[in-house]
Order: C-alpha cells, then structure tokens, then sequence
C-alpha cells in the first residue's frame, strides 16, 4: 500500500492489474480502496481470459466480483483459458503502461523485465528483503 500510495502522489494515476491470485489480486484490491481518497485513480482490469477465476473459493470469487465492479475498465487477453493467457494480459499492460512493477527479483521475471526493456517501459522491482525493512 506504501508502495501504490507512493506512485499516486507522484502522478501515476493509470494502474493495469491482471487479476491472478495472491499479489495482483491484492494490489487490485489496494487500489479499490485507494480510489476512495484519490478519485482521478483508475484501476484497469485486464484478465487473462474470462471466468478465470472460477476455481477459486466461493469468498474470494465473491471479493473479485467487487474488484472487478469497481475497475474503470475490464478486458481480456484471450477469449478462452490458453497456455500463455497470462503473458498475454502481462504484455497488454507493459503496452500501455510507463512503469512497471513486478515482485522478485528481475532475474526471476526475465521475460517480463525484457519485454518491458524492448518496449522503453522502466522496472521498478519489489523484493521481500526491500519490504522487510518498510
């Protein structure tokens, strides 16, 4: 939330999430939050395929309804679940974005990291350690 609160305030007021379980899940859901406080905040859902969420507990299907009525927009990268869906969605958002920023190290999102390289978009890298000492 430090983090995201950060970006705000220094402009960055487009945020892309793909939607996945654990940290994109809760960033999206940190941002819901955010936009209460800072209305010109958009939060953009783009989902690997529809229904991807369907394998989830009933709770959480439940809490990404609520995120997925409060983005500003959602699409997805494919029609139908397929084996690089979420590449897809993860490239859709590098397209469009002027910062991106993973959790890891950048050795452990090579691809990512270098398609974010090819197309001039800067890496910002959250790493445990980093958040350890918050």
């Amino acid at each position: 939330m430090e983090i995201l609160c950060t970006l705000v305030e220094n402009g960055y007021t487009d945020f892309y999430v793909n939607g996945e379980y654990g940290i994109p899940f809760w960033t999206a859901e940190m941002l819901c939050a955010l936009k209460l406080y800072h209305p010109k905040l958009r939060l953009h859902l783009v989902l690997p395929y529809p229904e991807h969420d369907t394998t989830w507990e009933q709770e959480l299907q439940e809490r990404f309804q609520q995120v997925w009525k409060k983005a500003d927009t959602v699409s997805y990268a494919e029609p139908q679940e397929m084996a690089d869906c979420y590449e897809t969605a993860d490239r859709i958002m590098c397209n469009a974005s002027d910062l991106l920023v993973i959790f890891g190290t950048r050795n452990s999102n090579r691809s990512m990291v270098s398609y974010a390289g090819m197309q001039n978009v800067p890496v910002f890298s959250l790493k445990w350690e980093n958040l350890l000492t918050l």
